[in-house]
């Protein structure tokens, strides 16, 4: 497995190409399914709130992930509300960016490590 520090857009990419026949009309309405497979094939944390960015006229229900390491949120489905929004959507949790596309959310507190 790819170390989370190492994730890239490629690696997102890869894995929904690999689960692309377990999400009939992706993008669209496969959220909850493409979260599932990034956080059981790369490790990455599971977020939920609202979309509220380009395409919405009021908060959407969305679910996306997050990377504990890098402090991103990873979106390989936002693009289904509109033309504007990335194939992968990669924003720092904590930016002003992001709050441009989501609300309702908590950023998970980081994982300590034993110091040996």
């Amino acid at each position: 497995m790819v170390k989370l520090e190492d994730i890239t857009k490629e690696h997102i990419e890869k894995v929904m190409t690999r689960h692309m026949d377990e999400m009939p009309g992706f993008p669209t309405n496969c959220c909850l399914s493409a979260a599932a497979f990034l956080i059981l094939d790369l490790g990455l944390t599971h977020m939920d709130g609202e979309y509220i960015g380009p395409g919405v006229k009021e908060g959407h229900m969305h679910n996306w992930v997050y990377n504990r390491e890098t402090g991103e949120f990873i979106d390989p489905t936002a693009c289904q509300f509109s033309a504007e929004v990335p194939k992968v959507l990669i924003v720092k949790a904590d930016s002003k960016e992001a709050r441009q596309y989501y609300s309702n959310f908590t950023i998970p507190k980081p994982v300590s490590r034993a110091v040996s």
